[in-house]
């Protein structure tokens, strides 16, 4: 359950042009996120460049590499392993 700090209880309403509408949904269609959900991102986390969602993917992306090179070069993959989890911890 969430708390009451983490509820989505405000609504805000916005107006733009049907060319503004459909570049916001491009861009949150390749997010895989809802138009909602991508116009507050982009708002709270603008400035950064790097969406929480974005660093999510790129995490996931590390470990696949890893996990595909594990049978051939356990070591390499280790070492990317490493490499994803201290770019994690710059973001």
């Amino acid at each position: 359950m969430k708390s009451e700090e983490e509820k989505k209880t405000r609504h805000l309403r916005t107006r733009m042009t049907q060319n503004q509408y459909k570049q916001v949904k491009e861009k949150a269609d390749e997010q895989n996120m809802t138009v909602s959900a991508y116009v507050v991102e982009a708002a709270v986390h603008g400035d950064n460049h790097i969406t929480p969602s974005m660093i999510m993917q790129l995490q996931t992306d590390f470990n696949e590499a890893a996990n595909a090179l594990e049978p051939v070069n356990p070591e390499l993959a280790m070492k990317i392993r490493r490499k994803g989890d201290a770019l994690w911890q710059l973001l």
